[in-house]
């Protein structure tokens, strides 16, 4: 086995969140076009010319393709290695998604790292271009007309590709890709647009020595998610950050940024091995990157975190609380306060008039709606069309299917949730506010957990389960948790009165 190279199912390269995703659905970088995590066509084209013979080292379109000599895939980094001629370039696609700093991770900017050297001690004429296509800024095949700038800012300069009728927040469904909003190229290389693709061009002389450029890919998407009647945006942006800003400030912050990302990388790694050996190493790189690609942390009007998921291939509800559930051991360990920002909404929303049940919701909307549970709603709007604003209807709605639901999977979900992030060190402030609502849920648990009827769990594919053990027995945990952070929520109210 050649230990060079790390074969997942595709390669991850523009990893931010669930809209700005883009992989290579391959072994290796040169053998497939890059597309969305949802399958959509999205093609970002490597090309490198040595002394006149041009080589492409991503993505697939007829030219002939340079030797693709490794590929590590590591949390927050891809490394890929190729070799034309005798020049060997080196690329890293790594987004800095630092649990201890939430302002970049929730940044959706990507860098792309070139390292070129000659192999044979000779100097060779070289140029490094990457082709980023303007479909990342649109949903479909069909081109809309576009506004396309390009300028130079504090040492950078930048290309922004959109459409010219930009319509925000415009549709909502599963198998979609963000249809507005503005993508962002910047160097200190060239930069420039040419026909249907935003190109960054470096021209340079191959040496023994590696010479070293990079490449900013920034997604401005102008307003994130819908939440709960207000269109918020990413959390890096609270205090009057934008793309722009924060494409000049990570460029000034380049080198520190790679340091801290391969500091974490290291962290995880070591973590991951002692607990699992290489091979868990890999699935824990390849879970980083996937949980937080389908993730996007926003600032909601009250000015407190929220962090969505995106269900891809199943409905595209957000904030699912069978989706949370599976995904938090990564935030349990290296950012527990996370797990109330993915717990939040679904507390908000069952707060509400229409949300009259004794459990708890399975999601808060489809993405980017957070307008009300989706999973189970008798007229299901159909996929692209925008939700209706369930959270405004009052009680007595009537608006979901009983079968459909999920009543012990969620409520056993949300209690065990909520007391494990406490016990790994976020604040119970979140769980203190709602503690009624997690009371009501135990004692449904309490009542119909301890030998489930016939109903529906997170493994829905498999239809409706009496007698289900895996319920049982999730309930039965949750019970004896929420005994733990009942008492301990009582104990501190009464030191604290």
């Amino acid at each position: 086995m050649d230990t060079s190279f790390d074969r997942l199912p595709a390669i991850p390269l523009v990893v931010n969140d669930p809209y700005f995703s883009i992989w290579a659905p391959a072994d290796l970088p040169t053998q497939v076009n890059t597309c969305h995590w949802s399958g959509a066509r999205k093609p970002i084209c490597g090309y490198l010319t040595v002394a006149g013979k041009r080589f492409q080292f991503l993505g697939k379109d007829g030219t002939k393709a340079a030797k693709v000599t490794s590929v590590r895939v590591m949390p927050t980094r891809t490394l890929f290695s190729v070799q034309a001629e005798s020049v060997q370039l080196d690329v890293a696609f790594w987004s800095p998604t630092l649990p201890d700093d939430l302002d970049k991770l929730s940044t959706p900017i990507t860098f792309v790292d070139y390292a070129l050297s000659s192999t044979d001690g000779k100097e060779h004429d070289v140029t490094v271009e990457l082709a980023v296509s303007d479909m990342l800024c649109f949903d479909g095949e069909q081109h809309p007309a576009l506004v396309i700038n390009e300028f130079s800012d504090d040492g950078l300069n930048i290309c922004s590709v959109g459409q010219k009728q930009q319509k925000i927040l415009c549709h909502s469904a599963d198998r979609i890709t963000i249809d507005w909003g503005y993508l962002y190229v910047a160097s200190t290389q060239q930069v420039f647009h040419k026909g249907e693709n935003t190109v960054c061009r470096w021209s340079t002389a191959a040496q023994q020595k590696p010479k070293s450029s990079y490449i900013l890919l920034g997604y401005d998407d102008i307003a994130s998610i819908y939440y709960f009647g207000v269109p918020c945006q990413a959390w890096f942006t609270r205090n009057g950050g934008t793309l722009l800003s924060a494409l000049k400030e990570f460029s000034r912050e380049h080198d520190s940024l790679w340091d801290a990302c391969v500091k974490l990388d290291q962290r995880i790694l070591r973590d991951a091995g002692s607990s699992g050996g290489p091979d868990y190493q890999f699935i824990v790189s390849a879970a980083w990157r996937q949980t937080f690609a389908a993730h996007k942390l926003i600032r909601t009007p009250d000015g407190s975190p929220v962090l969505l998921s995106k269900e891809n291939d199943s409905c595209g509800c957000i904030g699912t609380a069978d989706v949370s559930y599976p995904s938090v051991p990564i935030f349990l360990k290296y950012c527990p306060d996370l797990v109330n920002a993915m717990c939040a909404p679904i507390f908000r929303f069952a707060s509400m008039p229409v949300w009259d049940y004794d459990f708890a919701p399975h999601d808060v909307g489809r993405y980017p709606y957070v307008a009300g549970q989706m999973y189970a709603l008798r007229n299901m709007p159909v996929s692209g069309e925008v939700i209706p604003l369930i959270f405004q209807y009052p009680a007595g709605s009537d608006l979901y299917d009983p079968n459909m639901q999920m009543p012990l999977e969620e409520c056993g979900n949300m209690i065990i949730m909520m007391e494990a992030a406490i016990s790994f060190g976020a604040e119970s402030s979140l769980t203190e506010r709602y503690l009624p609502l997690l009371s009501k849920w135990a004692d449904y648990l309490c009542r119909y957990g301890v030998d489930p009827k016939d109903q529906l769990c997170t493994d829905d594919f498999a239809g409706h389960l009496a007698h289900n053990a895996n319920l049982s027995a999730k309930a039965m945990i949750a019970i004896s948790l929420f005994r733990v952070t009942y008492s301990r929520i009582v104990w501190l109210n009464m030191l604290s009165g």
